[in-house]
């Protein structure tokens, strides 16, 4: 099965991960055939073009699409363009991949799902930490030895240097769907504090976010933009149990990807993971969003998957102090409780 590949966005993010994931994929089947990219700035999409091995570049991604009859697009743009680029492409049925996170607000998610359920369209989100090797191996300790209900907590620290963006929380919505992926159960509350940097800049905040699940399992969020290192620290606890998980989020940063499973005071297994490829996952979750499409299969994550993530990191945005969901995983009680803005 010949399949035509085409990316929107040829951008830093773009060029640093995902070019290089598809070329990867070109190179290992044979029949995958980088179409065309499209940027609006056109020195990126030829630079892209170049660089990565794709046959055309466009400016227009109306255009491109028109002429090249994709069977899967990337999409890697900005997330305030996301809404306006994707459903269009949604609606025709044309198979997508969005980058993180999916829409800038819940309303914007629900329209990107009715967009996709009105086309029938496969998709997959692009959280990649679901994809990386240690997340792989830490998922089938869980499943081994530590069911949902028996975590009785999970520790995530999101640390960045310096990191004084308007909006961290869509970064911050990397730990939110980790989390949520390890717990294997939906959320039912979340409790949030933060402590504002006003002297940094007048967005730039800490967030400590309690969260429980309806497994019983308490998750704690501790994301910190502006410390002296780029890492993600993550610990499952469970009766005699715990699983460490650390890794650099830049590969400058790194060594430093281990997962250690500790049982009954004994060390089990560890995974240094250092000659593993693809540690941040960014090839696998190409590789299996392209298979999916290839074996007729759902890829995973979708849209409607990611609702409580979304509605999470919109809360972190506006400052929220409490957020309740209804007993449904993919629907928040409309009451929200002592939100407010601080």
């Amino acid at each position: 099965m010949t399949i035509k590949i085409c990316t929107i966005g040829c951008g830093g993010h773009s060029s640093d991960v995902h070019g290089p994931a598809q070329k990867k994929y070109a190179q290992l089947y044979p029949d995958a055939r980088l179409a065309a990219c499209c940027d609006l700035n056109a020195a990126h999409a030829e630079e892209y073009r170049q660089r990565f091995g794709f046959a055309r570049c466009y400016g227009d991604a109306d255009e491109m699409l028109a002429k090249e009859q994709p069977d899967a697009v990337f999409i890697i743009v900005p997330t305030a363009a996301t809404l306006q680029v994707a459903c269009p492409i949604l609606r025709r049925g044309i198979p997508v991949m969005l980058e993180k996170p999916p829409g800038l607000t819940s309303a914007e998610l629900e329209a990107l799902v009715v967009a996709a359920s009105e086309g029938g369209a496969p998709h997959q989100v692009g959280f990649n930490r679901r994809k990386m090797p240690l997340m792989r191996q830490a998922m089938e300790i869980l499943k081994r030895a530590m069911p949902p209900e028996a975590v009785f907590q999970i520790d995530y620290e999101m640390i960045r240097c310096d990191r004084r963006d308007e909006d961290f929380s869509t970064t911050a919505v990397h730990a939110i769907d980790a989390a949520r992926f390890l717990a294997r159960r939906p959320f039912k509350s979340a409790l949030l504090r933060y402590r504002a940097f006003k002297e940094l800049g007048p967005t730039v905040t800490g967030v400590e976010a309690e969260v429980k699940c309806e497994s019983g399992t308490r998750i704690v969020l501790n994301i910190q933009p502006v410390a002296g290192l780029n890492h993600e620290r993550i610990a499952l606890y469970a009766h005699k149990k715990t699983l460490a998980i650390e890794f650099p989020v830049m590969r400058a940063d790194g060594p430093g990807f281990s997962l250690d499973y500790w049982e009954n005071g004994k060390l089990l297994s560890s995974a240094p993971a250092e000659a593993a490829v693809d540690l941040f996952g960014f090839y696998s979750e190409t590789e299996a969003f392209l298979e999916a499409l290839r074996k007729g299969a759902a890829p995973d994550p979708l849209l409607s998957d990611c609702r409580q993530q979304v509605r999470l990191m919109e809360a972190i945005r506006n400052r929220e102090t409490h957020v309740i969901w209804s007993d449904s995983p993919c629907h928040e009680s409309p009451a929200l409780t002592g939100s407010a803005r601080r």
